[in-house]
Order: structure tokens, then sequence, then C-alpha cells
């Protein structure tokens, strides 16, 4: 469902920012910067290049302030632009073809359990756990695994991703279906964790 006080204090932001305020502005940069750097990346595979990218459409977006409204969400609506960039550089470079093909993308660890006062044994074994996980997710196929990790790591919602990939909110909610089906197939042996790490994301849908 989202965070409505986030979407009321990004509302806030972008009000502020067609008035030109610079602070508000620079907030909305340090929330999404690192979140779309990342994304790009998944398309350039080069993180300088990334960075330009990323950049640029902040600078663009800072120039035509007085322009800015969102007609859905401003996670949408950032994702979207920076997705659109990536593929304006890969056409430019002629290179779409070599880069299409989504590979390599950088999940963060899963934080499945946390607590401060694990033993080393506990330690370890979350640690084979998050691993086990992880190697799994890598595994996914293309569009499954941008689907999956775009809601998992990036905090989008089905619609939103729908909208930023240009795909029906149905081929995403097959994506998920077919990323999860896979994720327990594999984990069998880690069943219980699975279910509980499953339904959290599914709560943020």
């Amino acid at each position: 469902m989202g965070n409505p006080d986030k979407k009321i204090i990004e509302l806030e932001w972008i009000e502020k920012i067609r008035e030109g305020d610079k602070a508000a502005f620079k907030k909305l940069f340090e929330e999404y910067y690192p979140k779309l750097f990342w994304f790009v990346n998944r398309y350039l595979m080069s993180k300088e290049i990334a960075d330009d990218v990323v950049k640029e459409l902040f600078i663009e977006l800072w120039q035509r302030k007085d322009r800015f409204v969102i007609q859905s969400s401003l996670n949408a609506y950032l994702y979207a632009s920076a997705r659109n960039r990536a593929f304006n550089y890969l056409r430019s470079k002629q290179s779409k073809e070599k880069y299409l093909t989504i590979r390599s993308m950088e999940d963060e660890e899963l934080n499945i359990i946390t607590s401060s006062t694990k033993t080393p044994s506990e330690v370890l074994e979350q640690k084979e756990l998050s691993e086990a996980v992880q190697s799994a997710v890598e595994l996914l196929p293309g569009r499954t695994k941008l689907v999956f990790t775009l809601h998992r790591d990036d905090g989008l919602t089905y619609a939103e991703i729908a909208q930023v990939l240009e795909i029906s909110a149905k081929t995403v909610e097959n994506q998920m279906a077919r990323a999860f089906k896979i994720l327990r197939s594999r984990l069998s042996y880690l069943l219980p964790v699975i279910y509980f790490y499953i339904k959290s994301i599914n709560n943020v849908i």
C-alpha cells in the first residue's frame, strides 16, 4: 500500500521544488539518488556512467522545476525517467542489445532475522541462510529477477513496477508469482523461514 506519511512529505517536496526551494530539492536528491543509481547501473553496468545519467536527470528536473508535475507516484515517475535515460544512453552508443540482458544485479544482503544478542553460531547460520537465499535470487530469470528486486530492494509497488517497465500489472503479478515458485522450489529445505520472508514482502504490495 505504501506509506501515506511519506507520500504526503513527497508531495510537499514537489510543491516546494516548483517554488524553487533548494532545501526540498536536496532532500529529494538524497532520498532517491542512491536507489536510482543502482537501478540504472543494472542496465548500464558502469557505475561512472550510471552516476552521470542519474545526476543529469536531477539537473534537468531542477531546470524544469516549474513543470514538475506527478501524475501517479513519485517513485514511478523517477524510476521511469531513469530507465528511459538509461535506454537513451544505450541507443546513442548503439549497444542496446549488449546491455539489455539484465545480469549481475547488485542485491543487498537479506536481513531476515535481526538480533543484537546472537551467538557466533547464530551469526554463522544467518549468514549461510542469507547467502542461500541470495544465490537463489541471482539465478532467477532476467525479467523475473528485475521485477522481484524492484519490489524487494527498491520498495516499488506492483502498480509502480508496471508503469516503470511499461508492462501490465497482471504481468508483474505473474512474474512475482513465478519468482516465489522458483524460490520455494530451490529453497524447500528453508521453507519455514522463506514463508516468513515472502509474507513480509507481500505486506508492502
